[in-house]
């Protein structure tokens, strides 16, 4: 295991919940400044929020996840928008001070098995680290081998490199406090209540939020189950707000933190 913290920023806490693409400056700043103290052992990960859902529905593929190689301008276009908030994510890490680059995971991934390179990746992420960069990463769409395109989420993309980097952290910082389960009369009566942790037993309460299946990463419930995958190649998983001040402070700095330990 190694001491590396993998952070990933939810797409609504970048862009809000919009149906056209913006970015939040302000709170994307100031995360960056959160991280500027302490990003040297870090990787970021950041979902695509209004850049990415909305196409999803306009064009249907928010349940399986393909474009089909007829759409492909369509698929081109999205990539290329996807690719412009990576940009002002970086430029955002760039004024707060951080050295960030931007890291493309399509450019490790087999055409033909649609798998990882899992040495070069790792090789190429050990090597910014080293030189104190900040890899950045992000959802986008990949090319599969009959010409199609495929969705390949930020969460996919964490739960990947949590197997092949075995980090000591891995942070979620959502658009809600953390996950929530349905009440059952005993917690808050039968209002939905914050979980402090999730496991595989009262994962099956888990409340689901509204449009949830309206989102082409699977919203609170896939990134639940990814969590789950994921708190067993690290030593603390946790999923919370990105819009809490100091979130990431604390975080890195090991204090108890307002949100949901996955175990």
């Amino acid at each position: 295991m190694m001491n590396i913290n993998i952070i990933k920023i939810g797409g609504s806490v970048l862009t809000g919940k919009h149906d056209a693409p913006s970015y939040d400056f302000k709170n994307t700043l100031r995360i960056a400044h959160e991280l500027s103290t302490n990003f040297k052992e870090c990787i970021l990960v950041h979902g695509t929020g209004s850049y990415g859902k909305p196409p999803a529905i306009k064009y249907g593929y928010y349940e399986n996840g393909i474009i089909d190689k007829n759409k492909k301008m369509i698929a081109l276009e999205i990539k290329h928008s996807l690719r412009q908030l990576n940009h002002l994510v970086v430029q955002s890490l760039l004024d707060a001070r951080i050295p960030a680059i931007s890291f493309n995971i399509d450019h490790f991934i087999r055409q033909d098995t649609h798998q990882i390179e899992i040495k070069d990746l790792k090789n190429s992420i050990l090597e910014l680290l080293n030189k104190e960069i900040l890899p950045v990463a992000y959802g986008d769409l990949i090319s599969i081998a009959n010409g199609s395109y495929q969705v390949f989420s930020s969460d996919q993309i964490v739960l990947e490199l949590a197997k092949i980097i075995r980090p000591k952290s891995v942070f979620f910082l959502s658009n809600v406090d953390g996950v929530f389960l349905k009440g059952d009369g005993i917690h808050d009566g039968f209002e939905p209540y914050l979980a402090n942790t999730l496991d595989e037993e009262n994962i099956q309460q888990l409340y689901q939020m509204e449009n949830d299946h309206m989102d082409v990463s699977g919203g609170m419930r896939k990134k639940a189950k990814i969590a789950l995958q994921i708190s067993k190649y690290c030593n603390c998983c946790f999923i919370g707000s990105g819009y809490c001040p100091n979130v990431l402070i604390d975080l890195l700095n090991g204090k108890d933190v307002k949100g949901t330990y996955v175990k």
